[in-house]
């Protein structure tokens, strides 16, 4: 119950602190559970170039909570710069009472959902923290590979110690425990053939610490991927809320545009 509040209380923050500062100018359905329909929001690029790059982004949580409002300050100013982005839901513990791997499933159908509506366009996908593992996972398994994977502070290389001390935080339903959340961490999917990726992370992120992605980065690397991660010194997790690290938002920004820019110049 004590994290079904807490998630609360965090979904409601997030919903209105952007509801004003950046809502989606198009809200789509993109499938449909026995739960409840799925939802993203569509941030679309001003000239709405046929072969514009594209980008979805999935948002954090610890598959328990959460909703795309976190993540709409910066659709919102990527879509001024000439990228169309899309802000998918997808179910959670809290709310829906289904697992990681119901997630996993939400994710991966909207990410074909969208492939099929943009086959012109280079397309990118990534996530924040449990949305990053999400679209890591999907990213290195779809027949259909990504242009790059975009990731803020990911959930990837999970250690089971840590796992197991968070793991009532997560209220994931029965059958499915921390091996089964363990058998799906991206790090054991990276070969020779995972897109380009850039992860953004806090020097000080106590719940994924930064050394934890840079194994992963050195990992996709020795499976033969270019992978880069760009620390953000003396930020924590979540450093990407634009209203309470506006300096670290632009720079991310920033840095999600270069990244695009260079690998869609480098095809």
């Amino acid at each position: 119950m004590i994290p079904k509040i807490i998630g609360r209380g965090v979904d409601i923050y997030f919903r209105k602190t952007f509801s004003s500062r950046a809502p989606p100018p198009i809200l789509e359905t993109y499938g449909e559970t026995t739960e409840r329909q799925l939802k993203t929001f569509v941030y679309p690029h001003e000239d709405d170039e046929q072969n514009a790059p594209v980008l979805a982004l999935l948002f954090g949580g610890g598959w328990h909570h959460g909703n795309p409002w976190q993540l709409a300050a910066i659709a919102r100013d990527l879509s001024r710069k000439g990228i169309t982005v899309y802000l998918p839901e997808y179910r959670v513990a809290a709310w829906d009472k289904v697992s990681v791997a119901d997630a996993l499933s939400d994710a991966s159908q909207f990410f074909h959902w969208m492939a099929d509506r943009h086959t012109a366009n280079p397309i990118f996908f990534g996530g924040s923290s449990a949305g990053g593992f999400l679209a890591a996972n999907i990213a290195l398994t779809a027949t259909r590979k990504p242009s790059g994977l975009v990731l803020l502070n990911p959930a990837l290389n999970l250690k089971r110690e840590r796992i197991t001390r968070f793991w009532p935080m997560l209220e994931q339903p029965h059958g499915f425990g921390i091996e089964e959340l363990l058998a799906l961490d991206p790090i054991d999917k990276c070969s020779h053939n995972a897109p380009p990726t850039i992860i953004l992370h806090g020097s000080r992120d106590p719940i994924i610490p930064l050394s934890w992605v840079e194994a992963y980065a050195t990992q996709a690397r020795r499976s033969g991927g270019d992978c880069r991660v760009m620390s953000f010194k003396g930020y924590s997790h979540g450093f990407v809320n634009q209203a309470l690290f506006p300096k670290a938002h632009a720079r991310a920004v920033q840095a999600i545009m270069e990244f695009i820019t260079h690998t869609v110049d480098a095809k």
